[in-house]
């Protein structure tokens, strides 16, 4: 009698000690004791090192904005759970969801790209992906006005500049054939919806001057083609800057250098709204400032004045190419203007257009194949700017936007 009541005080002292343990600090994989800081310590050697992984819930993510408890449950595949939205701040997961998406494996539309997701509340963020995170092998140096891209002999710099709310944008056209992986670019033969290409203005030898380069939008895109939404063109009827959707990882970095990222849709409409309400901070002779349509958030087609408007402001001015003026007042490219060289576009393995028009990729889709781009044209009697979705086999010329 008297050793099993021994037995049973020591199996309550220990007990007792677990539970005290539960309700403090844990090492779990060795019997050292857990770090100051860590309620829960993973550690399996005393060095600090380990041979093995912590293995999160492996799911298959199908909403990413679910708005109630039981729409937070079936997005991570439960179809008859309810879960609290706000007591399952910081739940993460691992998102195993693809599809074939235009003949390649990727995200699918609507979802979310396959990575670590946590729930904040409001919707599933993609972890290590917002605000313009990536990877660069280039050299990327910046000393303040302009940032310069090295790579295998290769460099090319632009010059940047602020223009207001809209943010720091370069104000030359990217020249790289190097994506940040170090991957050389193939030269443009024939459209493709999913190889990265891209071809020099005009059937040229090489870039002249600050032409710089034609890409399709998967070479943009970094050959993330499925990376943005694609229904992130703006939603009609919505306010400038609200209830937009924008790229399920936040800013996508692309073709750009690391600490920049390809604009969205929203953000071409930012800048253009920035230089048409302020004509006279980026152009060389004094321009009224103009009245931005709400309307034009969403419309798809020409926006903007017919004289004078807000493609006049962003276009080179006295800049002549093909025999063509371009027609445009811009402040040069390193005195703040945007300044826009006409340098055409390129399709069907060959570079047209070179001094009649002008078009830049935004990182949005428009739909299955098409992204939204913005065009301009050497016109003196149509100085507005074009919003619309095209062919993303067509080369186009990019600026890059500061994160």
């Amino acid at each position: 009698m008297k050793k099993i009541l021994t037995q049973a005080i020591i199996i309550l002292a220990l007990l007792i000690t677990v539970t005290s343990t539960l309700r403090a600090q844990v090492t779990i994989g060795s019997g050292e004791a857990p770090n100051a800081g860590a309620l829960l310590d993973l550690k399996e050697a005393t060095n600090g090192t380990s041979k093995k992984g912590l293995g999160l819930p492996r799911v298959e993510l199908t909403n990413l904005k679910p708005t109630t408890p039981a729409g937070l449950a079936q997005s991570i595949g439960n179809a008859s759970g309810s879960y609290n939205l706000n007591e399952h701040i910081g739940m993460i997961v691992y998102n195993t969801k693809e599809v074939a998406f235009n003949n390649i494996t990727c995200k699918m539309e609507g979802a979310g790209p396959i990575g670590l997701y946590v729930w904040d509340g409001g919707q599933w963020q993609l972890l290590g992906k917002k605000g313009g995170a990536g990877t660069d092998v280039r050299t990327i140096t910046d000393d303040g006005t302009q940032v310069t891209i090295s790579y295998n002999g290769e460099t090319t710099s632009y010059h940047y500049s602020a223009f207001g709310d809209a943010g720091y944008w370069m104000t030359e056209n990217l020249a790289t054939q190097y994506l940040p992986d170090g991957t050389q670019l193939p030269k443009h033969t024939a459209n493709s919806y999913t190889e990265p290409q891209f071809r020099i203005p005009a059937n040229q030898s090489s870039v002249q001057g600050k032409q710089g380069l034609l890409y399709n939008w998967p070479a943009v895109m970094n050959k993330n083609i499925c990376t943005a939404n694609i229904d992130q063109g703006q939603i009609a009827g919505a306010t400038p800057g609200a209830n937009e959707v924008e790229t399920l990882s936040g800013t996508i970095q692309g073709i750009c250098p690391i600490g920049w990222h390809v604009p969205s849709d929203r953000e071409w409409n930012d800048l253009e709204r920035e230089i048409t309400t302020k004509m006279n901070q980026y152009t060389q002779t004094p321009l009224p400032a103009l009245s931005w349509t709400a309307e034009w958030e969403t419309f798809a087609n020409y926006r903007g004045a017919t004289i004078d408007g807000h493609g006049k402001a962003m276009k080179a001015k006295d800049s002549v190419l093909n025999g063509y003026n371009s027609n445009g007042d811009s402040k040069t490219a390193h005195d703040g203007g945007f300044d826009v060289l006409i340098v055409g576009y390129a399709y069907n393995g060959s570079a047209s257009y070179f001094g009649n028009s002008a078009g830049f990729w935004s990182a949005s889709s428009g739909g299955t194949n098409v992204a939204w781009r913005r065009h301009l044209i050497s016109s003196s009697t149509t100085t507005q700017v074009h919003r619309g979705a095209v062919n993303r086999y067509y080369l186009f010329s990019v600026r890059c936007k500061k994160d």
